[in-house]
Protein backbone atom coordinates (compact mmCIF):
# COMPACT_ATOMS: atom_id res chain seq x y z
CA UNK A 1 0.00 0.00 0.00
CA UNK A 2 1.09 3.21 -0.80
CA UNK A 3 1.66 6.27 1.17
CA UNK A 4 -0.67 8.04 -0.59
CA UNK A 5 -3.19 5.83 0.06
CA UNK A 6 -2.49 5.50 3.29
CA UNK A 7 -2.83 9.05 3.82
CA UNK A 8 -6.32 9.66 2.25
CA UNK A 9 -7.86 7.09 4.29
CA UNK A 10 -7.03 9.23 7.40
CA UNK A 11 -9.42 11.62 6.43
CA UNK A 12 -11.45 13.86 9.41
CA UNK A 13 -15.59 14.47 9.16
CA UNK A 14 -15.09 16.75 6.24
CA UNK A 15 -12.96 15.25 4.16
CA UNK A 16 -10.23 17.03 5.07
CA UNK A 17 -6.64 15.05 5.59
CA UNK A 18 -5.03 14.54 8.78
CA UNK A 19 -1.25 14.98 9.66
CA UNK A 20 -0.35 14.58 6.04
CA UNK A 21 3.53 15.56 6.67
CA UNK A 22 4.06 13.46 9.47
CA UNK A 23 2.24 9.99 8.17
CA UNK A 24 6.01 8.47 6.18
CA UNK A 25 4.54 4.94 6.78
CA UNK A 26 1.67 2.80 5.24
CA UNK A 27 -1.37 2.05 7.42
CA UNK A 28 0.08 -1.35 8.15
CA UNK A 29 3.36 0.16 9.89
CA UNK A 30 1.43 2.95 11.03
CA UNK A 31 -1.04 0.48 13.02
CA UNK A 32 2.32 -1.91 14.11
CA UNK A 33 3.88 1.02 15.64
CA UNK A 34 1.03 2.20 17.27
CA UNK A 35 0.35 -1.70 18.87
CA UNK A 36 4.26 -1.32 19.73
CA UNK A 37 3.82 1.88 21.56
CA UNK A 38 0.70 0.87 24.15
CA UNK A 39 1.88 0.43 27.39
CA UNK A 40 0.39 -3.17 27.91
CA UNK A 41 0.43 -6.60 25.83
CA UNK A 42 -1.26 -7.22 22.97
CA UNK A 43 -1.82 -10.65 21.91
CA UNK A 44 -4.08 -12.01 18.85
CA UNK A 45 -5.11 -15.19 17.81
CA UNK A 46 -7.06 -16.87 15.29
CA UNK A 47 -9.79 -19.55 15.22
CA UNK A 48 -7.57 -22.21 15.99
CA UNK A 49 -6.03 -20.75 18.65
CA UNK A 50 -2.60 -19.95 17.14
CA UNK A 51 -0.79 -16.82 18.22
CA UNK A 52 -0.58 -14.83 14.91
CA UNK A 53 1.07 -11.44 16.41
CA UNK A 54 1.82 -10.41 19.90
CA UNK A 55 3.26 -6.78 19.85
CA UNK A 56 7.04 -5.57 21.69
CA UNK A 57 5.15 -5.24 25.15
CA UNK A 58 3.83 -8.47 25.20
CA UNK A 59 6.80 -9.91 23.96
CA UNK A 60 8.92 -8.55 27.15
CA UNK A 61 7.20 -10.53 29.22
CA UNK A 62 8.41 -13.69 28.17
CA UNK A 63 12.01 -12.39 26.91
CA UNK A 64 13.57 -16.07 26.56
CA UNK A 65 10.83 -17.75 24.23
CA UNK A 66 8.99 -18.02 20.62
CA UNK A 67 5.55 -16.82 21.20
CA UNK A 68 4.19 -16.15 17.55
CA UNK A 69 2.54 -19.36 15.46
CA UNK A 70 2.73 -21.18 18.65
CA UNK A 71 -0.65 -22.81 20.19
CA UNK A 72 -1.16 -19.78 23.10
CA UNK A 73 -1.34 -22.93 25.90
CA UNK A 74 2.24 -23.85 24.38
CA UNK A 75 3.31 -20.46 24.39
CA UNK A 76 2.28 -18.97 28.02
CA UNK A 77 1.48 -22.72 29.82
CA UNK A 78 4.42 -24.44 28.43
CA UNK A 79 2.54 -27.48 27.89
CA UNK A 80 3.14 -28.99 24.72
CA UNK A 81 1.68 -32.60 25.39
CA UNK A 82 -2.30 -30.74 26.21
CA UNK A 83 -4.39 -30.52 23.09
CA UNK A 84 -6.90 -28.48 24.58
CA UNK A 85 -7.01 -24.71 25.46
CA UNK A 86 -7.73 -24.24 28.79
CA UNK A 87 -11.45 -23.82 30.14
CA UNK A 88 -11.21 -20.92 31.18
CA UNK A 89 -9.75 -19.13 28.37
CA UNK A 90 -10.58 -15.72 27.86
CA UNK A 91 -10.27 -15.83 24.14
CA UNK A 92 -12.07 -19.70 23.57
CA UNK A 93 -14.96 -17.32 25.80
CA UNK A 94 -14.45 -14.62 23.30
CA UNK A 95 -14.89 -16.84 19.93
CA UNK A 96 -18.25 -18.79 21.40
CA UNK A 97 -20.43 -15.52 22.55
CA UNK A 98 -19.04 -12.94 20.77
CA UNK A 99 -18.39 -10.80 23.37
CA UNK A 100 -15.50 -8.33 25.51
CA UNK A 101 -14.20 -11.33 27.99
CA UNK A 102 -12.25 -10.32 30.96
CA UNK A 103 -10.21 -12.95 33.23
CA UNK A 104 -7.18 -13.17 35.33
CA UNK A 105 -4.97 -15.61 33.58
CA UNK A 106 -1.43 -17.11 34.93
CA UNK A 107 1.88 -18.16 32.77
CA UNK A 108 4.21 -21.23 34.07
CA UNK A 109 7.84 -21.48 33.71
CA UNK A 110 10.24 -23.94 32.28
CA UNK A 111 9.71 -25.66 35.61
CA UNK A 112 5.65 -25.73 35.65
CA UNK A 113 5.40 -23.01 38.10
CA UNK A 114 3.32 -20.39 37.83
CA UNK A 115 5.12 -17.56 37.97
CA UNK A 116 2.89 -14.84 37.02
CA UNK A 117 -0.48 -13.56 36.87
CA UNK A 118 -1.64 -11.40 34.15
CA UNK A 119 -5.36 -9.69 33.93
CA UNK A 120 -6.86 -10.58 30.09
CA UNK A 121 -9.17 -8.81 28.07
CA UNK A 122 -10.47 -10.66 25.06
CA UNK A 123 -12.15 -8.64 22.45
CA UNK A 124 -13.71 -10.06 19.19
CA UNK A 125 -12.48 -8.66 16.49
CA UNK A 126 -14.92 -8.95 13.35
CA UNK A 127 -14.54 -8.74 9.16
CA UNK A 128 -16.67 -6.78 6.96
CA UNK A 129 -19.71 -9.70 7.35
CA UNK A 130 -19.62 -9.47 11.30
CA UNK A 131 -18.12 -12.81 11.18
CA UNK A 132 -15.21 -13.28 14.14
CA UNK A 133 -11.80 -14.35 12.61
CA UNK A 134 -10.01 -13.54 15.31
CA UNK A 135 -9.64 -12.64 19.45
CA UNK A 136 -7.16 -9.47 20.70
CA UNK A 137 -6.33 -9.69 24.46
CA UNK A 138 -5.16 -6.87 26.29
CA UNK A 139 -2.52 -8.13 28.50
CA UNK A 140 -1.66 -6.30 31.66
CA UNK A 141 1.22 -7.70 34.52
CA UNK A 142 -1.06 -7.63 37.45
CA UNK A 143 2.35 -7.17 39.78
CA UNK A 144 4.04 -4.47 37.94
CA UNK A 145 0.61 -2.62 36.28
CA UNK A 146 0.36 0.66 35.76
CA UNK A 147 -3.15 1.77 34.65
CA UNK A 148 -5.90 -0.42 33.40
CA UNK A 149 -6.81 0.78 29.81
CA UNK A 150 -9.35 -2.71 29.58
CA UNK A 151 -11.34 -1.01 32.01
CA UNK A 152 -12.22 1.83 29.53
CA UNK A 153 -13.83 -1.16 26.88
CA UNK A 154 -16.25 -2.70 28.83
CA UNK A 155 -19.86 -2.59 26.32
CA UNK A 156 -22.11 0.10 27.42
CA UNK A 157 -19.46 1.85 30.14
CA UNK A 158 -17.60 5.22 29.46
CA UNK A 159 -14.77 5.56 32.55
CA UNK A 160 -12.74 8.32 32.46
CA UNK A 161 -8.92 7.77 33.81
CA UNK A 162 -9.70 8.46 37.46
CA UNK A 163 -12.10 5.51 37.29
CA UNK A 164 -9.86 3.41 35.26
CA UNK A 165 -7.48 3.91 38.27
CA UNK A 166 -9.97 3.52 40.73
CA UNK A 167 -10.57 -0.21 39.91
CA UNK A 168 -7.30 -0.70 38.89
CA UNK A 169 -6.70 -0.83 42.90
CA UNK A 170 -8.54 -4.22 42.86
CA UNK A 171 -6.98 -7.66 42.53
CA UNK A 172 -9.78 -9.92 41.74
CA UNK A 173 -9.16 -13.08 40.98
CA UNK A 174 -11.67 -14.87 43.48
CA UNK A 175 -14.84 -15.72 43.17
CA UNK A 176 -15.57 -13.43 46.50
CA UNK A 177 -14.01 -10.72 44.83
CA UNK A 178 -15.63 -10.66 41.71
CA UNK A 179 -18.76 -10.32 43.61
CA UNK A 180 -17.69 -7.43 45.40
CA UNK A 181 -16.08 -5.40 42.59
CA UNK A 182 -19.58 -6.41 40.77
CA UNK A 183 -21.19 -4.67 44.22
CA UNK A 184 -19.19 -1.56 43.72
CA UNK A 185 -19.76 -0.95 40.24
CA UNK A 186 -23.77 -0.90 41.08
CA UNK A 187 -23.38 1.05 44.18
CA UNK A 188 -20.78 3.88 43.19
CA UNK A 189 -22.99 6.22 41.33
CA UNK A 190 -25.89 5.72 44.50
CA UNK A 191 -26.01 8.41 47.02
CA UNK A 192 -27.29 6.04 49.46
CA UNK A 193 -25.30 5.29 52.38
CA UNK A 194 -23.06 2.25 52.59
CA UNK A 195 -21.52 0.20 55.39
CA UNK A 196 -18.69 -1.55 54.96
CA UNK A 197 -17.81 -4.50 56.61
CA UNK A 198 -14.64 -6.70 57.04
CA UNK A 199 -11.62 -7.63 59.68
CA UNK A 200 -8.91 -5.77 60.42
CA UNK A 201 -6.25 -5.55 57.24
CA UNK A 202 -9.18 -6.38 54.52
CA UNK A 203 -8.95 -3.09 52.86
CA UNK A 204 -11.89 -1.26 53.92
CA UNK A 205 -10.55 2.21 53.43
CA UNK A 206 -9.60 1.40 50.21
CA UNK A 207 -12.87 0.09 49.16
CA UNK A 208 -14.64 3.46 50.34
CA UNK A 209 -12.11 4.92 48.32
CA UNK A 210 -12.40 3.26 45.34
CA UNK A 211 -16.59 4.45 45.59
CA UNK A 212 -15.75 7.74 46.01
CA UNK A 213 -13.81 7.36 43.14
CA UNK A 214 -15.67 5.93 40.80
CA UNK A 215 -18.81 8.37 41.63
CA UNK A 216 -19.93 11.24 40.52
CA UNK A 217 -18.82 12.79 43.53
CA UNK A 218 -15.07 11.97 42.71
CA UNK A 219 -14.00 15.60 41.93
CA UNK A 220 -15.11 16.36 45.17
CA UNK A 221 -13.44 15.98 48.77
CA UNK A 222 -13.59 12.80 50.30
CA UNK A 223 -12.82 13.32 53.89
CA UNK A 224 -12.09 10.15 56.68
CA UNK A 225 -12.61 10.30 60.31
CA UNK A 226 -11.29 7.27 62.46
CA UNK A 227 -14.24 7.08 65.26
CA UNK A 228 -11.77 4.65 67.80
CA UNK A 229 -10.42 5.71 70.69
CA UNK A 230 -12.55 9.25 70.43
CA UNK A 231 -14.31 10.96 73.38
CA UNK A 232 -17.51 12.16 72.57
CA UNK A 233 -16.47 15.73 72.70
CA UNK A 234 -13.30 15.60 70.44
CA UNK A 235 -15.67 13.36 68.03
CA UNK A 236 -18.52 16.24 68.52
CA UNK A 237 -15.81 19.05 67.53
CA UNK A 238 -14.35 16.41 65.11
CA UNK A 239 -17.27 15.95 62.76
CA UNK A 240 -19.36 19.10 63.59
CA UNK A 241 -17.02 21.57 63.70
CA UNK A 242 -17.74 24.66 66.64
CA UNK A 243 -18.46 28.16 66.84
CA UNK A 244 -15.82 30.58 68.16
CA UNK A 245 -15.58 30.50 71.69
CA UNK A 246 -17.82 27.28 72.40
CA UNK A 247 -15.11 25.98 74.93
CA UNK A 248 -11.91 27.04 76.62
CA UNK A 249 -9.32 27.28 73.16
CA UNK A 250 -11.99 27.60 71.03
CA UNK A 251 -10.78 31.18 69.56
CA UNK A 252 -11.70 31.03 66.35
CA UNK A 253 -14.72 28.99 64.28
CA UNK A 254 -13.64 25.48 62.97
CA UNK A 255 -15.30 23.69 60.01
CA UNK A 256 -15.78 19.82 60.96
CA UNK A 257 -15.85 17.08 59.15
CA UNK A 258 -18.92 16.53 57.60
CA UNK A 259 -19.02 20.51 56.68
CA UNK A 260 -15.26 19.69 54.62
CA UNK A 261 -17.31 16.62 52.75
CA UNK A 262 -19.60 19.16 51.37
CA UNK A 263 -20.56 17.62 47.38
CA UNK A 264 -18.09 14.64 48.41
CA UNK A 265 -17.82 11.56 50.42
CA UNK A 266 -17.32 11.13 54.17
CA UNK A 267 -15.97 7.92 55.48
CA UNK A 268 -16.66 7.07 59.17
CA UNK A 269 -14.23 4.31 59.59
CA UNK A 270 -14.54 2.25 63.38
CA UNK A 271 -18.01 3.22 63.12
CA UNK A 272 -19.04 0.87 66.26
CA UNK A 273 -16.61 2.71 68.49
CA UNK A 274 -18.97 6.12 68.38
CA UNK A 275 -20.38 7.29 71.54
CA UNK A 276 -23.95 6.78 71.84
CA UNK A 277 -24.48 10.65 72.04
CA UNK A 278 -22.63 11.36 68.92
CA UNK A 279 -24.43 8.65 67.54
CA UNK A 280 -28.27 10.25 68.03
CA UNK A 281 -26.61 13.21 66.22
CA UNK A 282 -25.11 11.08 63.06
CA UNK A 283 -28.76 9.69 62.69
CA UNK A 284 -30.18 13.47 62.62
CA UNK A 285 -27.58 14.21 59.63
CA UNK A 286 -28.45 11.29 57.60
CA UNK A 287 -31.77 11.95 57.89
CA UNK A 288 -31.94 15.81 57.45
CA UNK A 289 -28.76 16.62 55.74
CA UNK A 290 -28.62 19.29 58.64
CA UNK A 291 -26.23 19.82 61.85
CA UNK A 292 -25.51 22.93 64.67
CA UNK A 293 -21.29 23.48 65.00
CA UNK A 294 -20.73 23.25 68.65
CA UNK A 295 -21.96 25.81 70.66
CA UNK A 296 -23.81 27.43 67.34
CA UNK A 297 -27.39 27.85 67.04
CA UNK A 298 -26.99 28.28 63.35
CA UNK A 299 -28.73 24.85 61.30
CA UNK A 300 -26.24 24.21 58.45
CA UNK A 301 -27.14 22.16 55.08
CA UNK A 302 -24.31 19.68 53.82
CA UNK A 303 -24.79 17.29 50.89
CA UNK A 304 -22.46 14.44 51.58
CA UNK A 305 -22.73 11.03 50.91
CA UNK A 306 -21.78 8.84 54.27
CA UNK A 307 -19.56 5.76 53.83
CA UNK A 308 -19.48 3.56 57.77
CA UNK A 309 -16.56 0.98 58.15
CA UNK A 310 -16.15 -1.48 60.87
CA UNK A 311 -14.55 -4.56 62.08
CA UNK A 312 -17.07 -5.42 64.80
CA UNK A 313 -20.48 -7.01 64.91
CA UNK A 314 -22.82 -4.16 65.28
CA UNK A 315 -25.82 -6.79 65.65
CA UNK A 316 -24.18 -7.53 68.70
CA UNK A 317 -23.10 -4.25 69.79
CA UNK A 318 -27.11 -3.69 69.17
CA UNK A 319 -27.67 -5.88 71.80
CA UNK A 320 -25.11 -5.20 73.95
CA UNK A 321 -26.78 -1.60 73.94
CA UNK A 322 -23.32 0.06 72.51
CA UNK A 323 -24.67 0.90 69.06
CA UNK A 324 -28.15 2.28 68.34
CA UNK A 325 -30.31 -0.18 65.82
CA UNK A 326 -32.07 2.84 64.39
CA UNK A 327 -28.58 4.30 63.01
CA UNK A 328 -27.54 0.56 62.14
CA UNK A 329 -30.34 0.40 59.89
CA UNK A 330 -30.14 4.18 58.23
CA UNK A 331 -26.43 3.22 57.62
CA UNK A 332 -26.71 -0.10 55.69
CA UNK A 333 -29.11 0.67 52.89
CA UNK A 334 -26.30 -0.33 50.92
CA UNK A 335 -23.91 -3.41 52.56
CA UNK A 336 -20.39 -4.65 51.37
CA UNK A 337 -18.62 -7.30 53.22
CA UNK A 338 -14.63 -7.54 52.52
CA UNK A 339 -13.77 -11.18 52.37
CA UNK A 340 -10.62 -12.03 54.42
CA UNK A 341 -7.96 -13.49 53.12
CA UNK A 342 -8.11 -16.56 54.71
CA UNK A 343 -12.02 -16.95 52.45
CA UNK A 344 -9.64 -16.16 48.76
CA UNK A 345 -6.70 -18.10 49.34
CA UNK A 346 -5.94 -17.80 45.62
CA UNK A 347 -5.46 -14.47 45.61
CA UNK A 348 -2.21 -15.15 47.76
CA UNK A 349 0.30 -15.66 45.09
CA UNK A 350 -0.74 -12.63 43.09
CA UNK A 351 -0.66 -10.34 46.22
CA UNK A 352 2.78 -11.28 47.49
CA UNK A 353 4.14 -10.86 43.86
CA UNK A 354 2.22 -7.60 43.79
CA UNK A 355 3.10 -6.37 47.07
CA UNK A 356 6.81 -7.90 46.24
CA UNK A 357 6.79 -5.67 43.16
CA UNK A 358 5.97 -2.70 44.52
CA UNK A 359 8.14 -3.21 48.19
CA UNK A 360 10.90 -3.47 45.65
CA UNK A 361 10.16 -0.77 43.47
CA UNK A 362 10.02 1.73 46.62
CA UNK A 363 13.68 0.12 47.97
CA UNK A 364 14.93 1.05 44.44
CA UNK A 365 16.65 -2.59 44.75
CA UNK A 366 16.69 -5.13 42.26
CA UNK A 367 14.16 -7.83 41.07
CA UNK A 368 13.62 -10.20 44.12
CA UNK A 369 11.51 -13.91 43.58
CA UNK A 370 9.97 -15.63 46.48
CA UNK A 371 11.57 -18.74 47.00
CA UNK A 372 8.95 -21.86 46.72
CA UNK A 373 8.87 -22.98 50.46
CA UNK A 374 7.86 -18.92 51.43
CA UNK A 375 4.66 -19.33 49.11
CA UNK A 376 3.71 -22.52 50.86
CA UNK A 377 3.85 -20.93 54.22
CA UNK A 378 2.53 -18.39 53.24
CA UNK A 379 -0.67 -20.27 51.61
CA UNK A 380 -0.90 -22.08 54.81
CA UNK A 381 -0.66 -19.31 57.52
CA UNK A 382 -3.80 -17.51 58.33
CA UNK A 383 -3.28 -14.36 57.97
CA UNK A 384 -5.46 -13.07 60.94
CA UNK A 385 -4.19 -9.31 59.78
CA UNK A 386 -5.14 -10.30 56.36
CA UNK A 387 -3.73 -7.95 53.19
CA UNK A 388 -2.18 -5.58 55.53
CA UNK A 389 -0.43 -7.83 57.59
CA UNK A 390 1.07 -10.10 54.52
CA UNK A 391 2.07 -6.34 52.62
CA UNK A 392 4.09 -5.55 56.04
CA UNK A 393 5.62 -9.10 55.76
CA UNK A 394 6.75 -8.74 52.64
CA UNK A 395 8.53 -4.99 52.79
CA UNK A 396 10.05 -6.35 56.23
CA UNK A 397 11.57 -9.45 54.02
CA UNK A 398 12.75 -6.97 51.20
CA UNK A 399 14.36 -5.04 54.00
CA UNK A 400 16.04 -7.73 55.56
CA UNK A 401 16.79 -9.69 52.53
CA UNK A 402 18.17 -6.45 50.95
CA UNK A 403 21.31 -8.39 48.85
CA UNK A 404 19.67 -11.27 47.87
CA UNK A 405 17.65 -12.37 44.74
CA UNK A 406 15.83 -14.71 46.20
CA UNK A 407 13.74 -14.15 49.55
CA UNK A 408 13.75 -17.42 51.71
CA UNK A 409 12.28 -19.30 54.80
CA UNK A 410 15.20 -17.64 57.02
CA UNK A 411 13.31 -13.72 56.38
CA UNK A 412 10.16 -15.21 57.37
CA UNK A 413 8.65 -13.23 60.43
CA UNK A 414 9.58 -15.71 64.07
CA UNK A 415 5.34 -14.72 64.50
CA UNK A 416 4.29 -16.56 60.99
CA UNK A 417 6.92 -19.86 61.39
CA UNK A 418 6.11 -20.49 65.36
CA UNK A 419 2.12 -20.51 64.02
CA UNK A 420 3.43 -22.81 61.33
CA UNK A 421 5.11 -24.91 64.19
CA UNK A 422 7.89 -24.57 62.32
CA UNK A 423 11.67 -23.36 64.48
CA UNK A 424 13.90 -21.15 62.78
CA UNK A 425 15.20 -22.93 59.61
CA UNK A 426 18.30 -24.66 59.97
CA UNK A 427 19.40 -26.94 57.41
CA UNK A 428 19.75 -30.70 57.77
CA UNK A 429 23.30 -31.24 57.05
CA UNK A 430 22.83 -35.25 55.82
CA UNK A 431 19.48 -34.03 53.78
CA UNK A 432 20.82 -31.49 52.49
CA UNK A 433 24.49 -32.31 52.18
CA UNK A 434 25.25 -28.94 53.95
CA UNK A 435 28.69 -28.21 55.05
CA UNK A 436 29.33 -26.89 58.63
CA UNK A 437 30.71 -23.92 57.47
CA UNK A 438 27.24 -23.55 55.28
CA UNK A 439 25.61 -23.96 58.38
CA UNK A 440 27.27 -21.31 60.11
CA UNK A 441 27.22 -18.84 57.36
CA UNK A 442 23.24 -19.28 57.44
CA UNK A 443 22.67 -18.73 61.20
CA UNK A 444 25.43 -15.90 61.18
CA UNK A 445 23.55 -14.26 58.53
CA UNK A 446 20.28 -14.50 60.44
CA UNK A 447 21.61 -13.26 63.66
CA UNK A 448 23.39 -10.28 62.34
CA UNK A 449 20.04 -9.08 60.05
CA UNK A 450 18.27 -9.67 63.20
CA UNK A 451 21.06 -7.34 64.96
CA UNK A 452 20.98 -4.69 62.26
CA UNK A 453 16.71 -4.52 62.27
CA UNK A 454 16.87 -4.20 65.89
CA UNK A 455 19.44 -1.26 66.06
CA UNK A 456 17.62 0.39 62.71
CA UNK A 457 21.02 -0.10 60.80
CA UNK A 458 23.52 0.72 63.24
CA UNK A 459 26.46 -1.45 63.17
CA UNK A 460 28.44 -0.22 65.83
CA UNK A 461 25.37 -1.03 68.05
CA UNK A 462 24.58 -4.20 66.14
CA UNK A 463 28.28 -5.34 67.08
CA UNK A 464 27.91 -4.80 70.57
CA UNK A 465 24.77 -6.94 70.40
CA UNK A 466 26.26 -9.56 68.96
CA UNK A 467 29.71 -9.25 71.36
CA UNK A 468 31.97 -8.09 68.32
CA UNK A 469 34.10 -5.60 67.29
CA UNK A 470 32.55 -3.31 64.66
CA UNK A 471 35.54 -3.76 62.36
CA UNK A 472 34.88 -7.52 63.14
CA UNK A 473 31.01 -6.82 62.23
CA UNK A 474 31.86 -5.58 58.81
CA UNK A 475 34.16 -8.15 57.67
CA UNK A 476 31.50 -10.83 58.60
CA UNK A 477 28.96 -8.42 56.54
CA UNK A 478 31.70 -8.59 53.48
CA UNK A 479 32.22 -11.88 53.78
CA UNK A 480 28.87 -13.35 53.49
CA UNK A 481 27.64 -10.77 51.24
CA UNK A 482 25.44 -8.78 53.22
CA UNK A 483 26.60 -5.51 51.60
Amino acid sequence: MSTKKSITSLTGSNGERIVEDLLPFSVQDFALSALDALPFGINIVNRDMRIIYVNQHQQSFFPDRQLGRRICFQAYMNDDQREEVCPWCASKIAFQTGKLVRRVAPSRNQEGIVFKHFEVVAIPLRDKSGEIFAVMELVEDIAGRTFNVPLALEPGKTRNLSQMFAFDRLICASKAMKDLRRRLELFSDNDAPVLIQGETGTGKNLIAEILHENSSRKSKPFIDLNCANMTETLMESELFGHEKGAFTGANSIKKGMVEMAEGGTLLLDEIGDAPMNIQAKLLRFLESGRFERVGGTRTIQVDARIIAATNQDLERRITEGKFREDLFYRLSVLTITVPSLQERPEEIPILVEYFLDQAVKEAGLEPKKIHPRVMRMFLDYSWPGNCRQLKHEIEQMVILGKYDSILTEELVSRKILLSLGKAPYIPDLEADSSSLREVTNLLEKRLIRKALQETNGNKTHAAEMLGLTRRGLLKKIQRLGLG
